[in-house]
């Protein structure tokens, strides 16, 4: 019955794919464009910015292109990245596959697939009340919400028949909807694509007719009134039909209840964790979680992954801490585990359960990807569209790495021609500078006495220290202040009278030693030209990478697909 029913859904036509992209034996249509640029979206772009999309989208499927020609995918380091992530996405729609979408509705399913090909243009008045997720502080009952919104019903249908309908919904809508933004657009959603809101509130609005009303409907957030202004195809219409299918069953996903896929999944975890045979060695466990712990207090270390990684490198004894299906593990199974896991995703081990639950999460993930394999998810359509995208997009960034690796070492004699190019052999690094002692008081009397004490022979030094002076940062040669004013040109010893500050403080200060003008050398400038050089080559790079590419694959481009 299911079956039939996907069948039935595609007898009216989703859209045709045209060619949009040759590359020798590769053919990209425009439907493999919208489902990564939104039509809808790009029906919104200028004629400017759709050159730059489109351009971006070229560029992005001749580097994987070429990616896979030159073999980048079968560089260790790529390889090994894309070994990973492959299990991951196997991970992933193993879980969705095995727990989640045996318990889908087909009711839910078969109304996304009947639904999502359009969006709706329409506008809403919601009537809140106490308890509803809408709640404010004036909210009225339930009760009197519900009387509100059947009163406004019906005047509405009333004055429809004489006034435009949208007319007078925009007046109701800003004297009675509590939504906050009704007065800035009158209650106007703008084009709502289906399964953007609540199920509640989708279905009679994709129901209506255009330029209907509906009548009062109840959600969570509280009654609403709906007017559908008009209805087109959605983005989706673009799809696939698989991919159009597949976005279907995964939309339904969000009907399930968050409380019983955590159940589920609790269950089958459990369940795999007991089939698997996991056993500990206690004792050889025991003796390498309090090495970790000897080894974070002895070095005083957090026990990071690159830490935990070099320890256990390090552990000279060659045990089998666990074992699961009758095979033993050992340290290098952990470190391998460790290697590949985000730093972010390794939680910090305390307790021997940490360590313990360290190792059952790398277990679980091996026994589940063992058990997509075997219930042959590697073959579902949604596995193969999430592998492709997380394959594309790390070969797109591997191969723009491996462009920019391409630039040569710089030549010093490169850097020391911009040295001199820039100027930099004229400029100066730092002026002269003076380095002072000073002491700053708020009274000018205390000024004074000050001054006096110095005339009368009393050390500075001393004084210094009885009011809390310093010496202080040196003070460079442009600085137009009033003590730069009083200091400079003057010599080393010279204490100055009183210096009235900008901020109305007093200052006596006295020169400790000038610090001669520094001019750029080519030794203090040329790590800075050289990263500068290397940042504007990988730039000319990347500006020039679509031309290079067009140059050596030739591809056949059929813009006038996308109305270009």
């Amino acid at each position: 019955m299911y079956y039939f029913i996907f069948l039935f859904c595609f007898c009216f036509g989703l859209h045709s794919p045209k060619n949009l992209v040759v590359i020798k034996d590769s053919t990209l249509t425009d439907i493999d464009f919208y489902e990564k640029i939104s039509k809808d979206d790009w029906d919104s772009f200028d004629k400017s910015k759709k050159e730059d999309v489109f351009n971006d989208f070229l560029k992005n499927e001749l580097s994987y292109y070429d990616a896979i020609s030159v073999g980048l995918d079968k560089d260790p380091k790529v390889f090994s990245i894309l070994k990973n992530r492959k299990k991951q996405v196997l991970l992933n729609n193993t879980y969705e596959h095995l727990i989640a979408r045996p318990l889908i509705d087909p009711g839910v399913v078969e109304k996304n697939i009947k639904n999502l090909k359009n969006k709706a243009e329409a506008y809403h008045l919601l009537i809140g009340y106490k308890g509803s997720k809408q709640d404010t502080e004036s909210a009225i009952s339930k009760e009197s919400a519900k009387s509100l919104v059947d009163s406004l019903y019906s005047i509405m249908v009333l004055e429809s028949e004489k006034e435009n309908i949208e007319d007078v919904f925009k007046k109701y809508a800003i004297k009675y909807s509590i939504d906050p933004s009704v007065q800035n657009n009158f209650g106007f959603l703008g084009w709502v694509p289906w399964g953007r809101t609540v199920m509640s509130f989708q279905e009679p609005l994709f129901k209506l007719k255009n330029l209907a009303l509906s009548k009062p409907i109840h959600t969570e957030y509280g009654y609403h009134l709906i007017l559908k202004k008009t209805s087109a195809l959605s983005s989706h219409y673009y799809y696939s039909k698989e991919n159009y299918t597949d976005l279907s069953k995964k939309l339904a996903l969000g009907s399930l209840s968050f409380d019983s896929l955590r159940a589920l999944s609790s269950e089958f975890d459990s369940l795999t964790i007991k089939e698997s045979g996991l056993l500990f060695n206690k004792q050889e466990t025991d003796s390498l979680f309090n090495y970790i712990l000897d080894k974070k207090k002895k070095d005083k270390l957090t026990g990071n992954k690159n830490q935990l990684i070099g320890w256990l490198k390090n552990y000279d004894k060659k045990i089998l801490f666990f074992s699961k299906n009758t095979k033993a593990y050992g340290v290098g199974w952990l470190v391998d585990k460790l290697s590949n896991t985000q730093s972010s995703r390794i939680p910090p081990i305390k307790e021997i359960k940490d360590f313990k639950d360290l190792v059952l999460f790398y277990v679980l993930q091996e026994e589940v990807v063992k058990i997509g394999l075997d219930n042959g998810i590697e073959k579902s359509y949604s596995f193969k569209k999430d592998w492709l995208n997380n394959k594309r997009n790390i070969l797109f960034s591997e191969y723009l790495s491996y462009c920019l690796n391409s630039i040569t070492p710089v030549d010093s004699l490169i850097i020391k021609k911009e040295f001199l190019k820039q100027g930099f052999d004229k400029k100066v690094f730092k002026p002269k500078r003076v380095v002072f002692s000073e002491i700053r008081v708020f009274n000018e009397s205390v000024a004074k006495e000050l001054i006096k004490k110095i005339s009368n022979g009393e050390s500075f030094d001393s004084l210094l220290v009885f009011y809390g002076g310093s010496i202080k940062e040196p003070l460079s040669e442009t600085k137009n202040t009033p003590l730069s004013r009083a200091l400079f040109n003057n010599p080393k010893g010279f204490i100055s009278n009183i210096i009235l500050n900008n901020d109305g403080s007093f200052s006596v200060a006295r020169i400790e030693r000038y610090l001669k003008e520094e001019k750029f050398t080519l030794k203090n400038m040329y790590n800075k030209l050289e990263r500068e050089y290397i940042s504007a080559a990988q730039d000319s790079i990347k500006t020039s990478l679509l031309p290079a590419l067009k140059n050596k694959l030739n591809p056949t481009v059929y813009k006038d697909v996308l109305g270009l």
